[in-house]
């Protein structure tokens, strides 16, 4: 007999290509491969004993028997909400939602999100900070239901809600020969000292990596996992460092100024490809609801501080 758990997500996968038209689009809505989601159906089919779906180079269609099928599975589906919301409603006290946020989730308006679901949903939750690439594997591993990722490494174990982009900036004393230009390219920087996040980390990686393309090989004097240091050796004159806009502290003694070309980083809402609870799907609904400027308010208010030369505004 197939685990309830592996049922349920059959049955998800079922519903959503029932709704056609492709394997390929059913996939996409999933945030599962084509090739799983195959594996899926078959498997079910096998299970069953019969074909569920019609394949043609135009798309499916459910058989007669896929019919028949839906409209139990549909059933199943409702009653699984139905348990869901009486057990939230019977039990939730007895339940917590653990959220993986990355070290500067209040820059982003992040811990806001969750305060906010809080206060109006009454759900308990917890929150664990740590570096996006060990938000991955403690996602993958089931340690926290929910993971806001900056640059989530596009998995396809994980689904993905984009709830903020930021922008690389280079980061200098306001004294520094490039401080009154509007934009700054890489190529001009291959003769600076750099002051970077701490070595190995997704964004120490990013910077080099970004440096290496532009045809040199960055000179690190430096690494500090607090911004403070790395902006008050910026504001000092020792060194120049790449940030991201959204977490570079407002100080007076520096400028922050984009990079020509953009260099884009986006943060996401990260949730396993697995059948939701009645929590986690509270938690969704709530956060589907809010517009983009309340899920990165944070964001746009600091945004709004900085000149349109991407300068420290008075």
């Amino acid at each position: 007999m197939m685990p309830m758990d592996m049922h349920l997500e059959y049955l998800e996968s079922f519903l959503t290509l029932a709704q056609g038209p492709s394997f390929t689009a059913a996939a996409r809505t999933l945030g599962i491969s084509q090739s799983s989601l195959t594996k899926r159906i078959h498997n079910l089919e096998d299970s069953i004993g019969m074909r569920l779906f019609d394949r043609s180079v135009t798309g499916v269609s459910l058989t007669p028997v896929g019919k028949l099928y839906l409209k139990y599975a549909n059933q199943i589906d409702d009653l699984q909400d139905r348990f869901g919301d009486e057990l939230s409603r019977e039990f939730k006290q007895s339940g917590t939602l653990t959220f993986g946020v990355i070290p500067s989730a209040s820059e982003y308006g992040l811990t806001r999100i969750i305060s906010r679901f809080m206060r109006s949903s009454g759900c308990r939750c917890s929150l664990t900070t740590a570096r996006s690439e060990d938000l991955e594997l403690m996602l993958g591993d089931g340690l926290c239901d929910f993971a806001f990722i900056k640059n989530e490494s596009g998995t396809n174990d994980f689904r993905r809600i984009l709830v903020t982009n930021d922008h690389m900036v280079f980061v200098a004393s306001v004294d520094h020969p490039l401080a009154q230009h509007r934009t700054v390219s890489l190529g001009q920087l291959k003769d600076e000292s750099f002051f970077f996040e701490p070595k190995g980390s997704r964004p120490y990686l990013t910077c080099v990596e970004l440096c290496r393309k532009a045809g040199f090989e960055p000179n690190i004097v430096g690494t500090d996992g607090q911004m403070d240091n790395i902006v008050d050796f910026a504001a000092q004159g020792l060194a120049v460092s790449l940030l991201m806009s959204g977490i570079v502290p407002h100080d007076r003694r520096i400028v922050a100024i984009p990079l020509d070309p953009p260099v884009v980083s986006r943060i996401d809402l990260c949730f396993r490809n697995r059948p939701l609870s009645a929590m986690q799907r509270r938690f969704l609904d709530f956060f589907e609801t809010l517009s983009d400027d309340k899920r990165s308010g944070d964001v746009i208010v600091r945004r709004e501080q900085r000149g349109d030369d991407g300068t420290a505004a008075d």
